[in-house]
């Protein structure tokens, strides 16, 4: 409502009712008119639309993680990042009968999930220490907290150039991702394979990481990444 949109941006009332009324007039909100109450409207899409296609990759790329989809049966996703967060882009579906939908649109937080590890592994310094610094939300009893705890990890992620994350956002969900570098060596993407904890066994985890680690590779390459350019914030 108004009052509450009001309320949390800080601004009058008024203020709030005449921005609102702009944006409905686009399409970006919808107001219910029984409640009087504001939800996303359509036209939101065709900025989400906009902003995707910006991260569009090409089509044999697309087609390595169909491969990576096929090859470990379970869901490929690839994301980008919000500065804060990692924001998955796209997903390919594995064949299995039990899959993991991780959607378009879907916020990854930076230290609870596999994607967000590797943007906080290979981020800048000053970016790093400043979102270890904010209290640490629990998601499940699997969930990081410890920001020294978490720095140790981060240290290893960018080690291995593989996160993995069991359960520590939701529950049942378990994924392994690794970064794709562009010309410049730095994190243009992350992929991931995510799969429901169960299938998340030690005795193969190694060797689907491998798989995620080798497309990375492959993809960072089609970006004129070279090996010998050492990976940058």
């Amino acid at each position: 409502g108004v009052t509450d949109i009001a309320r949390q941006l800080g601004l009058h009332k008024s203020s709030v009712s005449r921005i609102l009324t702009t944006l409905a007039r686009a399409g970006f909100v919808d107001r219910d008119a029984q409640t009087g109450r504001y939800v996303l409207g359509l036209g939101i899409l065709s900025l989400a639309g906009a902003v995707l296609a910006s991260y569009q990759l090409p089509s044999a790329a697309r087609r390595e993680l169909e491969l990576l989809a096929e090859t470990t049966g379970e869901t490929v996703t690839i994301s980008g990042w919000n500065g804060r967060q990692a924001v998955n882009l796209d997903q390919i579906l594995g064949p299995g009968t039990i899959k993991n939908f991780s959607p378009p649109g879907r916020i990854n937080p930076a230290h609870c999930t596999a994607t967000g590890k590797i943007y906080l592994a290979y981020a800048d310094d000053t970016l790093t220490s400043s979102i270890l610094a904010e209290p640490l939300q629990r998601y499940t009893a699997k969930t990081i907290v410890d920001p020294e705890v978490l720095r140790r990890e981060l240290q290893e992620v960018r080690r291995r150039e593989v996160s993995l994350a069991d359960r520590e956002f939701i529950e049942d969900v378990a994924a392994i991702a690794a970064p794709v570098f562009n010309a410049n060596g730095a994190v243009a993407y992350v992929i991931a394979v995510t799969m429901p904890s169960f299938r998340f066994q030690e005795q193969t985890h190694e060797r689907t990481a491998a798989m995620v680690l080798a497309t990375a590779r492959g993809l960072s390459m089609r970006l004129g990444f070279r090996q010998e350019i050492a990976p940058a914030s």
